[in-house]
C-alpha cells in the first residue's frame, strides 16, 4: 500500500463505519502481474503477493466495516478513464483517493492522476493527503 493510499483507506474506513456502508477497496496493478483470486502473480518470476494480507498488515481493519477487495489489472499506459472503467459496477456514493505530497503548485493541484480522477469520476471524490 502506498504512502498516499494509507490515509485515504483510513478515512474511507471511518466514513464507512459512521455511515454503515460497505467499503470497496480497489487495488490497481500493472502487467506483468496477473491476478489469481486475491493474489497477484508476477508472470515473469512467479513471485506472488497476497493483497488482503498486505492490506491487513498496513492498516488496522475495523471488523465493523464490511470490506470488499477489487484487484484491477490495467496497462501502465492506461488513462484514468480506462482504469475507472475496469471497476466492477459499484454504485459508489463517494470515491476516496490518496494524494502524493508534492512541493509547490504540483502539490496544491494534487498531481495529474488525482486531478484527473476528480475530473472524470461519476460520483463525488474525497481527496486525502
Amino acid at each position: 500500500m502506498s504512502e498516499a493510499a494509507l490515509p485515504a483507506f483510513q478515512a474511507a474506513q471511518e466514513l464507512a463505519k459512521r455511515l454503515g456502508s460497505r467499503l470497496h477497496v480497489c487495488y490497481v496493478a500493472h502487467p506483468p502481474l496477473v491476478t489469481s483470486g486475491e493474489t497477484l502473480v508476477d508472470s515473469k518470476t512467479g513471485e506472488t503477493r497476497d493483497i488482503p494480507a498486505e492490506l491487513n498488515a498496513a492498516v488496522n481493519p475495523d471488523p465493523a466495516v464490511e470490506r470488499e477487495l477489487h484487484l484491477l489489472l490495467v496497462e501502465r499506459s492506461a488513462g484514468i478513464q480506462e482504469t475507472l472503467k475496469a471497476l466492477p459496477p459499484l454504485d459508489a456514493g463517494l470515491l476516496v483517493v490518496g494524494m502524493h505530497k508534492k512541493p509547490g503548485l504540483a502539490g496544491f493541484l494534487g498531481g495529474s492522476i488525482t486531478e484527473e480522477v476528480v475530473r472524470v469520476a461519476d460520483c463525488p471524490v474525497l481527496v486525502v493527503k
